[in-house]
């Protein structure tokens, strides 16, 4: 066969670099990971000009075991790690035989601890830029802080009565904080009526709204409210409601950081429907519609907020389908997509300044074990780890809600589950502490 000048060139080079690959025999190859860091349960990245020719795709090990790995590129492997923490050093043995160490990375990302908190009930909401929620305690309206678990109360009892809705709401208002009560003992369920409270310099009624037994509640300023009933979701002002169309049981609304879009979570929509609305919050009308999803599991910002992080299930045909997608807040376009390992996702959180998002996922069952974290690279919308608790670690019973906060100070998320449903809590509350990668 005759060779053409470029073809001889091309393999030579092959040759040598199958030699070189061979040769690998009295001194150590050179081996670089994507990052220090790891997670527990997670993958490395490992490059080398040794991973060529013979020597492909080597063997790598932590103690004894045997890892899984991949071919991601011609120079680069990806490694999966076990359930560990701590520094480890991974090493690789070659097809000639040959061993050494390959790299060593900081495995992090556990379930550290789980405590029981103060009482709650219902459906709280997360608190933006806090690491407190709202929601309804033994006999009135309580901050939650998540770090210790302790509530204070957030109205005086007479201002809320948790029996007159499953959440508390949330005010886009500084200084309002939003409470429902009977207008008239004797107390009843249907003579509930939704207020805005001006919480400083005194106690005083701004707004109202005619609505109880709300599902989710925003007030987005004065006469404008968004209410998540059970099956339809309303934009209401002090004296009336008009109705924005169906949206099942909404769990929280989530406000943009520019204040202008609503986001339902954990909400679901009709088959025939044309996917989860995300709505106007100064206007009270729906903005666009997430085409693509059934049910919005979770939304969560990046640090300028021109990215939405969204998580949720596909429409009918696709409803075993987990999908995450990056858009744009205010107009919906999707920028990236992803799929994700199906489950029963709950909320997420946006790790600042860092490339993670967390999900909280649970077994599906209604009387739960401890939750477990997923971990997804929101540059790629890639589940890289499932963060779980050692053998014993208590669950949350019947829980209804679980909602991830993260302290970014002490690099720690809380996941806080309410074991509770309608009226006064009862029962404590159950928080659960993950340690996060540096």
């Amino acid at each position: 066969m005759h060779l053409t000048g470029k073809q001889s060139v091309w393999l030579a080079a092959v040759g040598l670099a199958a030699c070189s690959a061979d040769r690998i025999t009295t001194s150590d190859a050179v081996i670089t990971a994507s990052s220090p860091f790891a997670w527990s349960g997670g993958t490395v990245d490992l490059t080398s000009a040794a991973f060529t020719g013979a020597d492909s795709l080597p063997r790598f090990l932590l103690g004894d075991s045997l890892l899984s790995a991949s071919r991601l590129e011609s120079l680069s492997v990806r490694v999966a790690l076990p359930e560990t923490t701590g520094t480890v050093t991974l090493r690789v043995v070659f097809h000639n035989g040959r061993a050494q160490p390959a790299v060593t990375v900081t495995v992090g990302g556990r379930l550290a601890r789980w405590f029981e908190g103060a009482h709650l009930s219902g459906i709280p909401v997360r608190v933006p830029g806090t690491t407190r929620l709202l929601g309804n305690g033994e006999h009135g309206l309580v901050w939650f802080d998540v770090l210790t678990g302790a509530a204070s109360p957030a109205l005086p009892d007479s201002a809320h009565e948790p029996i007159c809705g499953y959440s508390p709401g949330l005010s886009l208002v500084p200084g309002v904080v939003i409470g429902s009560r009977h207008p008239n003992p004797p107390p009843t369920y249907d003579a509930c009526r939704t207020y805005a409270w001006q919480v400083a310099p005194t106690l005083a009624v701004v707004d109202s709204v005619p609505t109880y037994g709300a599902w989710a509640l925003t007030y987005t300023g004065p006469g404008r409210w968004i209410v998540g009933q059970k099956h339809y979701t309303y934009a209401c002002d002090s004296l009336a409601c008009t109705n924005l169309g169906h949206l099942e049981q909404p769990e929280e609304f989530v406000v943009s950081p520019d204040g202008s879009r609503l986001f339902p979570e954990l909400a679901s929509v009709a088959s025939d429907d044309a996917g989860t609305p995300v709505y106007d919050a100064t206007h009270g009308t729906i903005a666009y519609r997430l085409s693509r999803l059934a049910t919005l599991n979770g939304v969560g910002f990046s640090e300028n907020g021109d990215t939405a992080f969204v998580i949720g299930i596909g429409p009918a045909s696709t409803y075993d389908t987990l999908y995450a997608f990056a858009i744009d807040p205010l107009t919906g376009a999707v920028f990236r997509e992803g799929r994700l390992p199906y489950g029963y996702p709950e909320l997420i959180a946006v790790d600042q300044n860092r490339p993670w998002l967390y999900m909280v996922d649970d077994d599906g069952s209604g009387i739960r074990a401890a939750p477990v974290l997923r971990v997804i690279d929101r540059r790629t919308l890639r589940q890289v780890a499932v963060l779980r608790g050692p053998a014993g670690t208590p669950g949350i019973n019947t829980a209804n809600t679980m909602f991830p906060v993260i302290s970014l100070g002490e690099r720690r998320l809380y996941v806080v589950g309410t074991p509770n449903w309608s009226g006064p809590a009862t029962s404590p509350s159950d928080v659960f502490v993950f340690e996060l990668l540096p």
